[in-house]
């Protein structure tokens, strides 16, 4: 496991699911992207003037999340999980196309 014998600091929050009830791909399908956890976590933070907002364990724990099925959970997740990889992925090959062709302007210019 990459992430064994690290410490997390207090700017993270491990959550562990029964996998049974709840996919952990949906959830942060959900907490990332969901229009009901962002509207939750907004009445949380009304009448606060912090620029950087924090979430505590408790408001976490009081969030409510609607769930359908684990086979839908699943499916929806999963294609979450996936676009964040071709997300990365695109971003990478954006990159290094950059690289490339500032190397070529670079040996351009050299001539």
């Amino acid at each position: 496991m990459d992430n064994q014998n690290k410490c997390i600091t207090s700017n993270f929050l491990k959550c562990e699911f029964n996998q049974q009830i709840l996919d952990k791909w949906y959830f942060c399908y959900q907490f990332n992207e969901g229009k009901e956890f962002e509207q939750q976590i907004a009445m949380f933070h009304q009448g606060t003037t912090l620029s950087v907002k924090k979430l505590n364990m408790k408001i976490i724990g009081e969030l409510k999340i609607r769930l359908p099925d684990i086979q839908m959970q699943r499916k929806i997740g999963e294609i979450y999980r996936q676009s964040l990889v071709q997300n990365r992925l695109m971003i990478k090959q954006a990159e290094d196309i950059k690289k490339l062709i500032l190397n070529i302007i670079r040996k351009l210019e050299e001539e």
